[in-house]
């Protein structure tokens, strides 16, 4: 674990057979997690923990993901997780974290895996800081100067979805106990499941899409405790795309999966992207 350098925080954990899916592959919602949590210990080693925030009536909450997973990780294997913050502005954060296999576990080697060390997912997730109300709110300069001395500005990354056709796959999906986090709404983390339950269901596997696989979503609003929520998905060009909504049609969530080049088309991580940051927030942290 690194603690000596302010910038980077890494983390090993040894894959659980419950994070893991009917394949025995770790399902990307945990690694979404084991994510989260990295960057919460990389604030509590820095002097910022949970307490701070809360007596400062403070949070942080995942506005965007883009995740790649390149490989299969398995039951049993230990990756090292590596977080550091990438880009920053106002009221956001971006960090960038790899994920690379350190012990293949229990499972026999086999040919199409990687050598330890090497990269095997990578993540850019945007935070943004808001108040006790829900407001987006500046970062204090001491959390600037400590995590982020030296990084760049970045334009928040979003997610545009085509019109969603009349002929669009629908499922309704209605929030749980189990589905909250201490915020008492849906853990960003969630939905993902919910995305491959719904590409599952439509092909009857019992799993979500096998890496080469990449997933960019866009947090728009919370879901609620005991609240409806629809999902609608259709593909285009081989790209599945996800909207959650209300009932009424109110937007919660948009997300894309596929397997583009990270360097073009609807992948591109930050593009399509916020041309007005007030739009970008526009009831994101409302409760």
């Amino acid at each position: 674990m690194t603690v000596d350098d302010p910038h980077r925080h890494s983390l090993d954990h040894r894959v659980r057979f419950d994070e893991c899916d009917a394949d025995g592959i770790v399902r990307p919602s945990a690694l979404l997690r084991a994510m989260q949590d990295l960057a919460w210990q990389h604030s509590d080693a820095t002097g910022y923990d949970r307490a701070w925030y809360q007596e400062h009536g403070l949070t942080w909450l995942v506005r965007f993901v883009d995740l790649q997973v390149d490989v299969p990780i398995h039951s049993g294997e230990t990756i090292r997780l590596t977080t550091h913050i990438a880009g920053w502005r106002r009221v956001w954060a971006r960090r960038r974290t790899e994920v690379e296999r350190v012990q293949d576990g229990d499972r026999p080697e086999r040919g199409d895996r990687p050598e330890s060390g090497v990269a095997v997912a990578t993540a850019t997730i945007d935070w943004v800081l808001i108040d006790a109300a829900g407001r987006p709110a500046r970062v204090p300069a001491g959390i600037a100067e400590r995590f982020a001395d030296g990084a760049p500005t970045f334009t928040p990354g979003r997610v545009i979805l085509s019109e969603q056709p009349a002929d669009a796959v629908a499922r309704s999906w209605e929030v749980g106990v189990r589905d909250l986090d201490p915020m008492r709404h849906v853990n960003n983390a969630t939905y993902l499941d919910q995305v491959d339950e719904a590409l599952a269901a439509s092909t009857g596997a019992l799993t979500g899409p096998h890496p080469p696989v990449r997933y960019l979503v866009e947090y728009l609003r919370p879901a609620l405790p005991h609240q409806i929520v629809t999902l609608g998905h259709w593909t285009v060009d081989g790209e599945a795309m996800v909207r959650f909504a209300t009932p009424d049609g109110a937007e919660l969530v948009r997300a894309l999966v596929g397997r583009r080049h990270p360097h073009g088309g609807l992948f591109a991580s930050g593009a399509p992207i916020a041309h007005d940051l007030d739009d970008a927030l526009d009831g994101f942290g409302e409760h």
